[in-house]
Parts: C-alpha cells; sequence; structure tokens
C-alpha cells in the first residue's frame, strides 16, 4: 500500500467502533496503521471520521444535531473557526487524530478574552437581583478578537437565514464545551451564561427563531443544573439565566399564543403536558434519532432480558444524562409501557426517575401514566378493590 493511499470515512469509523474491544496490541497496530496510511485528502477524511468516533464514544453530552445537510455543514463551518481560534500548540500526530488527548485540564477557555462578569452574587445578593443583572447584560463585542470565541458565536447567532436547529446546535455546543472540560473553572461558566443572556435579549424580531433559541438555552441550563448542582455559587446563575429564558418565551406566548409547533425537543419543554413529538412518539423515529446508542434499540426491542437491562440502565444513570437525552429516555419508557411485555418492570423504573424529575419531564410522565397500559391498570384496581 503506498503513503498515499486514501483511507475512507467507513474504513475509519470502522477501526474506532473496534478500538475499545481490541487488545492492547491491537490498539497500537490500528493507531499506527491510521497515522502512517492517512495522507493528503484521506488524512482530513480519517482526522474528521476519528473526531467523530471519539465524540460518540467519549462526549457526555449529547444533543440532537440538524437533519439538513446545509446546517450540519454550515456547524462544521463554525466549529473550523472556533478550532482555529484557538491557541496553537504543538501536539503530535497521535493528538490531532485522537482529540481527547489534545488539551490540558488547566487551559483556560480557549482563545477567549475573559468577560467582565460581575460579582453580584457575593454577598448574598438574592436571585432577584441575579435575574435582573443578566436580563439587563449587554456585551459590546466590537471590541473582542475576531477569533474569540464568543464574538464568533455572537456573529454567527446573528445571522439568521436558516432555522433547521442550527442556532439551537451553536447553543448546545456551548454547553458542551464547559460539561466536558476538566476542570472547568466557575467564571468560565460564568462568562457562557452572560454570553447566552445577552443572546436572548437580543433574539425579539423572529418569533419562531426566539423560541428555538429559548428552548435550546434551557435545555442547555438544565444540563448545566445536573453538572453543577452541587455548586452553590454557580446554580443561582444558572437559575437567574434560567428566569431569561423562560422570560424570553413569555414573551413570545403572549404574541402568538400557545405553542402550537410540534417541532421535535421543543414540544416536550414548551408543551409537556401534551406529550411528546411527531418523532419522539413514533418508534422507528426514535431510534433513527438515537440511532449511535445501541441501549435505545435494546429498550425498545421484544427482547425481555435486553430490554429491562437497557431500562435499568437508563434509570441508574439518568442524573448524568443531558437534558436532551433524559427527554429522548422518557419517550423510550414511554414506547415500552405502551407496547411492550416488560411494563411492570418499567412502571417501577419510571417511578424511581420520576422522583428526581424536572418540570417538563414530571409532566411528560404524567403524560405517560395518562395515555398508556398503566393508566388502565391503575383504573382495574380501584375496580376491584
Amino acid at each position: 500500500m503506498s503513503e498515499n493511499v486514501e483511507i475512507s470515512e467507513e474504513a475509519i469509523r470502522t477501526l474506532g467502533n473496534q478500538f475499545d474491544s481490541a487488545s492492547a496490541y491491537r490498539r497500537v497496530i490500528t493507531l499506527a496503521y491510521i497515522i502512517t496510511k492517512a495522507s493528503g485528502s484521506g488524512q482530513r477524511a480519517a482526522t474528521r471520521s476519528a473526531s467523530e468516533v471519539t465524540a460518540a464514544k467519549e462526549d457526555k453530552y449529547w444533543f440532537p444535531l440538524p437533519e439538513k445537510q446545509d446546517s450540519l455543514k454550515a456547524l462544521r463551518s463554525y466549529q473550523d473557526l472556533v478550532e482555529a481560534g484557538s491557541p496553537k500548540e504543538k501536539s503530535s500526530t497521535l493528538r490531532r487524530f485522537f482529540p481527547w488527548l489534545k488539551r490540558k485540564p488547566t487551559e483556560a477557555l480557549s482563545g477567549s478574552t475573559p468577560l467582565e462578569v460581575e460579582q453580584i452574587s457575593e454577598g448574598g445578593v438574592s436571585g432577584h437581583d441575579l435575574t435582573k443583572y443578566y436580563r439587563e447584560v449587554s456585551i459590546d463585542d466590537s471590541s473582542l478578537a475576531s477569533t474569540d470565541p464568543h464574538k464568533i458565536f455572537l456573529d454567527h447567532m446573528r445571522d439568521t437565514r436558516a432555522l433547521d436547529q442550527y442556532y439551537a446546535s451553536l447553543i448546545q455546543l456551548g454547553f458542551k464545551r464547559l460539561w466536558e472540560k476538566p476542570g472547568v473553572k466557575d467564571e468560565e461558566v460564568k462568562q457562557w451564561l452572560k454570553v447566552l443572556a445577552h443572546t436572548l435579549k437580543q433574539q425579539r424580531s423572529m418569533d419562531n427563531f426566539q423560541m428555538q433559541v429559548s428552548a435550546s438555552a434551557l435545555y442547555g441550563l438544565y444540563s448545566m443544573q445536573l453538572k453543577f448542582s452541587q455548586n452553590g455559587a454557580l446554580t443561582p446563575h444558572i437559575e437567574a439565566v434560567m428566569n431569561v429564558a423562560t422570560e424570553s418565551l413569555k414573551s413570545v406566548r403572549r404574541r402568538i399564543g400557545p405553542a402550537t409547533s410540534d417541532l421535535t425537543w421543543q414540544k416536550e419543554i414548551l408543551d409537556p403536558s401534551t406529550g411528546f413529538s411527531d418523532k419522539l412518539n413514533e418508534k422507528a423515529a426514535l431510534l433513527a434519532i438515537m440511532q449511535n446508542d445501541p441501549e435505545f434499540r435494546a429498550a425498545i426491542d421484544v427482547d425481555v432480558k435486553a430490554g429491562t437491562a437497557a431500562l435499568e440502565a437508563f434509570q441508574q444513570n439518568f442524573q448524568s444524562f443531558t437534558a436532551h437525552k433524559r427527554v429522548a429516555v422518557l419517550a423510550a419508557f414511554y414506547h415500552v409501557i405502551k407496547w411492550n411485555p416488560k411494563e411492570a418492570t418499567a412502571v417501577k423504573l419510571l417511578r424511581k426517575i420520576q422522583s428526581h424529575a424536572f418540570p417538563h419531564e414530571e409532566s411528560l410522565i404524567n403524560f405517560i401514566w395518562e395515555n398508556t397500559r398503566a393508566r388502565k391498570t391503575k383504573s382495574q384496581i380501584v375496580i376491584n378493590s
């Protein structure tokens, strides 16, 4: 095989998918093969594919990507800009292929000029004052360098030519960075919250756009509540920006009335009492969305033993899932309780989840009780008693 041979993305994915189960010797051979054989366009494909494999296996922050290819392309371009603005480092070829080795835990927010965040949470300042601060926050990003990630984010959020969840994904990438960064500092989180609050404040002209942005912000903020639940210095800031996002949604509803959109993910957090959106309500569509997570297919499969194990894993790990994935898990329970024979176990596990659910999750769970055999079972018990 020549040194300039191109390796397909499918081949790299296959190697990546087999990496975890391979022996130490096999892993070394795999790494050597990728590094020495990929070059030119093949190397670029290998690098991106290895990154995608890594993201699927290592990233714990999950969120749905846009479905349209033009939106995905725009999202990749955005990521390339952010990465290009990061401080250059002398990384080995190995680190280029396997990004989780790339940054040191102590590294500051890449390429970012620290934004001034008032220390108003010190000294027992009320949550109302924090909400007021974030409601009125304003950022003059003209003073930021063009390569600053905050500047790049704000510039892209101003370009409202397309929807298709692209802007929701931009927001999720900001949360993803904080969720996955080892040793992330409180100040970095507050900087992002300030940028997010500024963004929510700016989106006033397009109702659909504002709903998409605000809903995505709420998903990310719920995820941050999970990650920093024991951080008393950060939780008031997170809750304050949640108030701002909620106010943003309320301003839309005052103009257009209750949300009638059935957009996936928006309905679940904006109108959870009405149940799941079309795609999460359809088993095949849910499995397509979660195709990279085999536990979802196992949970909904007819194999009772495998399904029970998957549902138990969902319940045990529920607190470590992102807000988006938690909603997908609830949709999986809905399908199981509605159609599968392992209903009793699923009901028991879902009741455990309900004991520490967020408000929108509580509403979704109540919808499940009211629209599945679980309700019929309760009715039969009452009649027979």
